[in-house]
């Protein structure tokens, strides 16, 4: 069902990607539509290699799809929106040589934002996300999920109405995994953002997503827009959160398994 233009802040229309190689055509998204609300908390989830990443690189503006359009607030994506977008991949990416001011700040910078200004933004957004005393530590001194937390405020910094999130919890354990979702969950509550979140993790999907997009496997498309009608904070052995994983996980398998 289609929402309303005021709701809606992004739209994906028809879009194809496919990649000549050597051995012909890959086809890696086929007739893809989608509508995503504003402030809602999207997931993609899929098989392996069913182009949910290389649709957000699309949203980004990063790449362009081969045929079909995509659209933020109805302006055509034709390239990267640095003032509508931010972007946190699986590797955080960080400065080795700049503390986690630093590397929070280094955004505003490139802006030419004023060295007091930046720095109080910084630390707004580096108490939002729990690192407040770690300002000036350096990437090498900090774990894998600190590391994260300072490229969610980095990429928080520059005040998107989008935050495009690339399987950004992929690399750590299970706890640290737990226990930044529940802190994702409070800062995009704070925030307002809009996030789309990319994630193999079934558990994931259904503990933070407000609506889940479910892929088919290669060439992806959307098997199903799940609407995700719980309250947050939500628990592993919460009856709905064990009969939604149990829902996905059937649908999820028909793809992997045929």
């Amino acid at each position: 069902m289609m929402s309303g233009d005021s709701e809606v802040i992004i739209k994906v229309r028809e879009v194809n990607k496919y990649f000549f190689t050597s051995s012909g055509v890959l086809e890696v998204l086929k007739n893809v539509n989608l509508e995503v609300r504003r402030k809602s908390f999207l997931t993609f989830l899929g098989p392996s290699g069913c182009g949910k990443s290389t649709l957000l690189s699309m949203i980004s503006g990063l790449v362009k799809p081969s045929d079909g359009e995509i659209y933020i607030e109805n302006i055509k994506v034709e390239g990267p929106r640095p003032d509508k977008i931010a972007m946190v991949f699986q590797d955080p990416v960080l400065l080795p040589w700049r503390t986690v001011i630093g590397n929070v700040e280094f955004g505003l910078e490139i802006r030419g934002i004023p060295k007091k200004e930046r720095r109080d933004i910084a630390q707004k957004y580096i108490d939002l996300v729990g690192l407040s005393k770690f300002e000036d530590y350096y990437p090498t001194q900090l774990s894998g999920g600190m590391r994260q937390r300072v490229a969610i405020a980095r990429a928080l910094a520059v005040e998107p109405e989008i935050l495009l999130m690339d399987e950004p919890f992929a690399n750590l354990d299970e706890q640290s995994r737990l226990l930044l979702g529940m802190d994702l969950i409070r800062i995009w509550e704070k925030t307002g953002k809009t996030i789309v979140f990319v994630t193999h993790s079934i558990q994931e999907a259904a503990l933070l997503s407000t609506e889940i997009a479910l892929f088919t496997r290669r060439p992806g498309t959307i098997k199903e827009l799940i609407r995700v009608d719980m309250r947050h904070p939500r628990s592993i052995e919460e009856e709905n959160v064990v009969k939604l994983r149990k829902y996905i996980w059937d649908k999820l398998r028909e793809e992997i398994i045929r």
